[in-house]
């Protein structure tokens, strides 16, 4: 069983340590995970890391979660398998992180995850909403899974990269005519009428990073006792 020091170390390491306690040489695990000897040899020293789908697929075979390989709590794999967690993680990003994608869960160990079970593409990560400004959708606090492969359509909500910005943009995505001729323009509308909706076109150039595919609200347990 994985001790605690996986957890306190890179992915490379857990990796590693839980191989070795499941009595697995390199080539068993690159077999399990469909890749060569030489890339297990890489994600444990660190030099690259596993994509989302042979993280997921180490996970299984080392009977552990993939979150647990990224820094989670520790997670073994229930030996009943009705009772083993179906999904795979996702990181959680900040609003900075989401401006240097595609890099996603690869390059980001040790993030913060959630588990999805729904099929998203390879890219996918979440975000946790700050600001008020899209409050008739969104709370502060709420976690909003993107997917940067699936395309906006009119009304959709999306993060958008705006050129000059440090941060990226949670809005609702509005398109122009030239948008589908393939010159990107688009507005990006805030719900919240006292805010300015940006633009992107070729006076202000950016891009759309993703579409908000789900949205996960979290009670606060502070408003269910009595005072």
């Amino acid at each position: 069983m994985p001790t605690q020091r996986c957890a306190l170390n890179g992915i490379g390491i857990r990796i590693r340590d839980c191989r070795e306690r499941a009595r697995m040489t390199q080539q068993d695990l690159a077999d399990r995970c469909g890749v060569s000897r030489a890339a297990v040899a890489q994600w444990e020293s660190g030099a690259t890391h596993p994509s989302t789908e042979r993280l997921v697929k180490a996970g299984a075979a080392l009977n552990v979660d993939a979150g647990y390989l990224l820094g989670g709590s520790h997670s073994v794999i229930p030996a009943d398998p009705a009772l083993a967690l179906v999904g795979r993680p996702i990181p959680i990003i900040g609003f900075d992180k989401a401006l240097h994608l595609p890099k996603a869960i690869a390059q980001l160990p040790g993030a913060p995850v959630l588990i999805v079970d729904s099929p998203l593409g390879a890219d996918c990560f979440a975000l946790v909403v700050k600001d008020k400004n899209m409050a008739l959708e969104f709370d502060p606090g709420d976690r909003v899974i993107i997917d940067p492969e699936v395309r906006a359509e009119p009304g959709d909500f999306v993060v958008a990269q705006i050129q000059g910005e440090h941060e990226a943009l949670l809005r609702k995505f509005r398109p122009r005519g030239a948008y589908w001729s393939g010159e990107q323009e688009c507005e990006l509308v805030l719900l919240d009428p006292d805010w300015p909706t940006a633009q992107i076109n070729a006076d202000s150039p950016g891009t759309i990073i993703g579409t908000v595919v789900e949205r996960r609200r979290y009670r606060d347990p502070g408003q269910s006792k009595s005072s």
